[in-house]
């Protein structure tokens, strides 16, 4: 172990011990156990921090009064991903004074699997409104409240009735697509509980429109007056001097698209007044679906008219919005120099955007191994590239062996079988991947003493990475700590996926032992593993 002197209320030294729960039983309940030696941990008050499933616990314990014997720190839920470790410091609120002043003693943890986590079912679901209208392109938002508020589970499904009409993501943000209806449903992962809003979606007529004024509309409106530098009004609008290259000036038209017509194709128009509008080289910038578009306007031969801007996709969230600027490019020389002028701005609902259908989608694997409470991740590729609409609903054909959350994480719950399923929210289209779970078992018993255990990787291995992330643990007897145990991982000289892991010294008899294969191993390509596999085993007996 390790010990140093207690330092009043100020940490200034700490220990960590972090746990791989894989190597154990995966997520559960574990009981924590810290050994006390039987000489310096003199303190009568260490703080033990329990570090478990997003929680921190505290036990304190008077290392003073107990030598050479394990302390029982309580049973807890751990998880992963997330913290799962044990830490001691040394702010026991017992100050140093002199040598003989209070220690506190680093030594062992102990990490028992208990059972399973205690897990509160799900009796319901609920939206937050049964009816919604939304026009075409545009969006509505469903939030679900799931019942009790301690469920452990509370992952759910969307799905629409008539994606046609509407569509609906993993996040329950609704999209009008076409005129009709559509029934959203909620469905929870755990206990199939459903609740619904029907979705009318209507029309938007391609006349809708609404104009974002030059004056009133910089501080009403939606749209903003960020910046001005020597600005005048006149009317309805305000204006300022050409500033050469430099924008030192400018202002913003920010678009409300629910207003209008929602996500769609809109016409941008900008009102152009008969005076303080001079400049030949209005730059006007149409920021739209994550793009800008740049227009120039000659606003000196223009005058009490609206000006085409062009015909622009708007959706939302994201920028919707006209900027313009005194970077005009021409310089102010005197009063007589050229001024911009900013005023108005029209948005004129035009049509739905041009959509690219989903034709299929595809899963990174058709087959994952994992063991109960371990985790693997499935990725899904949408086609085409360029498809619109890429939201997709995942699922899990028998949660009470594998469940699996709305980014594809898959976690093992009990041994068996589950098929993985997910489904494109445009068009339905499928993709299957068969997860076996296994149960954390020790068949490996009886095994000889000089045992040359051997590793078939799917490709060949880089020989740089294999001696430091192929490690043997023996397991002690007593203590059950873990103690690490001197091998000779090599690639068998015929075969580069092969690899071959020797020991000088023969294993004792009767004991546990693990071994464990990190995801630091590459291939020669550079790819790692994709994620840890371990083996328990056990020697024969004399």
């Amino acid at each position: 172990m390790k010990y140093t002197y207690c330092n009043g209320n100020t940490r200034d030294s700490w220990g960590r011990w972090s746990f791989n729960l894989a190597a154990v039983g995966g997520d559960g309940k574990y009981k924590v156990e810290a050994y006390i030696p039987n000489n310096h941990a003199t303190t009568g008050n260490a703080h033990y921090h329990i570090l478990h499933a997003g929680k921190t616990d505290y036990k304190s314990v008077n290392q003073n009064i107990i030598a050479n014997a394990w302390v029982d720190l309580g049973t807890y839920d751990f998880t992963s991903p997330g913290d799962a470790a044990v830490e001691l410091d040394d702010a026991t609120g017992e100050t140093y004074v002199n040598t003989g002043s209070p220690k506190i003693g680093f030594d062992a943890i102990r990490l028992t699997y208990v059972s399973p986590i205690d897990t509160q079912s799900v009796t319901g679901v609920s939206l937050n409104k049964s009816n919604s209208e939304i026009n075409i392109g545009a969006n509505d938002t469903l939030t679900a409240t799931i019942a009790p508020t301690n469920a452990a589970n509370k992952n759910v499904t969307w799905k629409s009735s008539n994606t046609a009409v509407a569509t609906v993501d993993a996040n329950g943000k609704v999209v009008g697509v076409s005129a009709g209806t559509s029934v959203i449903t909620v469905t929870t992962v755990d206990g199939g509980k459903t609740a619904t809003c029907t979705i009318t979606v209507s029309t938007p007529s391609s006349s809708t429109s609404i104009i974002y004024p030059g004056l009133a509309g910089f501080t009403t409106g939606g749209a903003y007056w960020w910046n001005a530098v020597g600005y005048g009004i006149n009317g309805t609008m305000k204006y300022t001097y050409c500033n050469g290259n430099t924008r030192d000036s400018w202002g913003r038209w920010s678009f409300n698209l629910a207003a209008v017509g929602g996500d769609g194709k809109y016409k941008v128009e900008a009102y152009i007044p008969n005076n303080h509008a001079t400049t030949s080289n209005a730059h006007y910038h149409i920021l739209h679906s994550g793009k800008t578009d740049y227009k120039s306007v000659n606003q000196n031969i223009i005058a009490n008219a609206w000006v085409d801007l062009g015909t622009y996709d708007f959706t939302s969230p994201g920028d919707a919005a006209v900027e313009l600027d005194d970077a005009t490019g021409e310089t102010y020389v005197n009063t007589g120099s050229p001024k911009i002028g900013f005023d108005a701005i029209r948005l004129t609902y035009v049509s739905p955007i041009d959509t690219q259908s989903v034709t299929g989608v595809s899963l990174n694997k058709s087959n994952s191994e994992i063991n109960i409470g371990a985790n693997d991740t499935l990725n899904a590729t949408i086609a085409p590239i360029d498809a619109t609409d890429k939201n997709v609903i995942w699922s899990s054909s028998n949660t009470d062996v594998a469940t699996v959350d709305s980014n594809g994480n898959v976690k093992g719950v009990k041994a068996g079988e589950s098929d993985i399923t997910v489904t494109t929210v445009d068009g339905n289209k499928t993709a299957t991947c068969k997860v076996e779970v296994k149960a954390d078992t020790l068949p490996n018993q009886n095994i000889s003493l000089d045992k040359e255990w051997r590793i078939i990787f799917s490709q060949p291995v880089d020989s740089g990475t294999i001696q430091s992330n192929i490690l043997l643990w023996k397991i002690d007897p007593v203590t059950q700590t873990k103690v690490k145990v001197d091998i000779t991982p090599v690639i068998a000289p015929s075969n580069s996926k092969l690899v071959i892991i020797t020991h000088a010294t023969p294993f004792a008899a009767g004991t546990s032992y693990e071994l464990l294969v990190n995801v630091g191993i590459k291939d020669v390509s550079g790819k790692s593993l994709s994620r840890t596999s371990g083996l328990s085993f056990m020697t024969q007996t004399p």
